[in-house]
């Protein structure tokens, strides 16, 4: 079916293409371009390298918003997508290439975790379905920087969440000179009973007020 379409690829593609943010605006990381240049790969291959990622996130975020009801052919939606960014790969090896370096990069340093580096960082889960890196090698460095990049939203939304640190030490209370029951605390031999009375007696603080 997709070889039979073959003839209309390229007219499709260029129309959605169009329809797809590009160059500054680029949802892409920018070495997904320059890599499909030095490779010399077609037009074609750079609007299907936009497209289909494209198509693929917005279907997903359709639904995580609401939008488009969950099912399986939603589902079988998306593969159908992801089946044709496979054979775009095929057709333009430089594609899958393109992702690789993309995805490598986004990997290898937090330079290259920027939003100038890396615009939108859920493109990345759209390039990692038809590179060859695995999701182990880059699974850190991705969920560490959503965290980082949902900080903004955190703080709108809990404006007085304060984080609790690890690390610090929990400071030791201080009694209050004016509490009566401040400096009462439960220790041994000190606490008498009806057989034994203990060894230290209580003190008056004020009308119905003990210390001890």
């Amino acid at each position: 079916h997709v070889r039979r379409a073959g003839p209309l690829f390229g007219e499709s593609l260029a129309l959605l293409a169009e329809c797809a943010a590009s160059g500054a605006d680029s949802h892409l990381p920018p070495p997904v371009f320059e890599t499909l240049a030095r490779a010399g790969a077609p037009l074609c291959a750079a609007h299907a390298a936009t497209v289909l990622p494209e198509m693929m996130h917005q279907l997903l975020k359709q639904v995580l918003d609401g939008d488009r009801h969950a099912s399986s052919k939603v589902l079988k939606g998306y593969f159908v997508l992801h089946r044709l960014f496979l054979h775009f790969c095929d057709k333009w090896p430089a594609i899958r290439e393109a992702a690789d370096v993309a995805v490598r990069n986004f990997a290898a340093s937090p330079e290259q975790r920027t939003k100038a580096a890396t615009p939108w960082i859920a493109y990345i889960l759209q390039l990692l379905t038809v590179s060859n890196v695995s999701w182990s090698e880059v699974r850190e460095q991705f969920i560490e920087e959503v965290l980082a990049r949902m900080v903004q939203f955190t703080r709108a939304s809990f404006p007085s969440y304060r984080p609790i640190d690890p690390d610090a030490e929990t400071p030791s209370p201080i009694s209050d000179a004016n509490d009566p029951f401040g400096e009462w605390q439960p220790s041994e031999h000190e606490h008498g009973s009806e057989r034994h009375p203990g060894t230290a007696g209580a003190r008056a603080l004020g009308p119905g007020c003990w210390l001890g």
